[in-house]
């Protein structure tokens, strides 16, 4: 007998590094697909129902210049501010996941956001009003 495979599960990772030539900044992306199919027959006819999932995660550095309205630092004279200073990209995609791991940890995963000084002046300001 003719049939349809039943079933298929795909799993598929991408990723790219790059820099950026007129700020020297380095970059990545990692994307993340993953398919589930379900074939079945009905009727006579062979049909399949798929659904995919894909998830990208891309992190840029910017220069200093571009946050120049925004903070304030001393920096050396001549320092460049319109390009990047990272030498070597895992530096930053080692930075990266440890700051976006770090936010998961604190903020999704456990409520430790919560007992930061700032949060409970927060809390101290909203009950006096």
């Amino acid at each position: 007998t003719e049939g349809v495979f039943p079933g298929i599960i795909g799993i598929g990772i991408l990723g790219e590094i790059l820099q950026i030539p007129e700020t020297k900044c380095y970059g990545w992306q990692l994307e993340l697909r993953l398919q589930f199919s379900f074939g079945f027959t009905a009727m006579g006819m062979n049909f399949r129902i798929t659904i995919v999932v894909i998830a990208t995660l891309m992190v840029t550095e910017q220069p200093l210049n571009v946050a120049k309205d925004d903070l304030l630092w001393e920096l050396p004279f001549n320092y460049d501010t319109a390009t990047c200073h990272t030498e070597d990209p895992f530096d930053l995609i080692k930075d990266s996941i440890r700051q976006g791991w770090s936010f998961l940890w604190t903020h999704v995963l456990t409520s430790q956001y919560k007992e930061h000084p700032e949060m409970q002046i927060q809390r101290e300001l909203e009950k006096n009003r």
